[in-house]
């Protein structure tokens, strides 16, 4: 028999479960980001992220990367509020090529989180990054990092990313 349906509906499915609309994007932020405001064109939904890359080429690409200031620490900490409670199952990273995090620390519900704070607040979760050689060799890769324990990501009204220890010297 004929395989006759359309496969449109995978990516359907796959905003079904984005939380990108329940994002509060007017007060999303980042410390030490590099240009003020940048860090809402990384919050965007995984295919069209994808698409962009490969329809628009370069000059995008380097938009959707958050990168640190060039000056100083490349620590980075990325605030994301939510307009309702939310679950969080996993998250998706893109890293830059060889300038990427090896961690990044989540802290949920907290509006707080500052330099200072991430010394001394223990984070829900906390991730060691792959390597960028382990992403295909298509820009735009990512890795899906599922969150454990679950606990701490049901309820959610916001959280909070600490991208830290990285690579190369990296500010992306």
């Amino acid at each position: 028999m004929a395989h006759t349906h359309s496969h449109d509906h995978e990516h359907a499915e796959e905003y079904e479960f984005c939380l990108q609309p329940q994002i509060e994007m007017k007060d999303v932020r980042c410390l030490n980001e590099e240009r003020t405001g940048s860090c809402e064109s990384v919050l965007i939904i995984y295919w069209y992220r994808l698409h962009a890359i490969h329809d628009i080429g370069e000059e995008i690409s380097t938009t959707l990367h958050l990168n640190s200031q060039a000056d100083g620490d490349p620590d980075l900490i990325l605030y994301i509020p939510f307009s309702e409670a939310v679950l969080i199952k996993s998250v998706s990273i893109m890293g830059n090529g060889m300038s990427c995090p090896r961690s990044v620390k989540l802290y949920v519900n907290r509006d707080d989180i500052d330099f200072a704070a991430v010394e001394d607040l223990p984070p829900a979760c906390e991730c060691d990054l792959a390597h960028p050689s382990h992403l295909e060799e298509e820009e735009g890769s990512s890795i899906d990092y599922p969150l454990r324990p679950a606990g701490p990501f049901q309820n959610v009204s916001s959280v909070t990313f600490y991208f830290w220890k990285f690579r190369g010297g990296g500010r992306s």
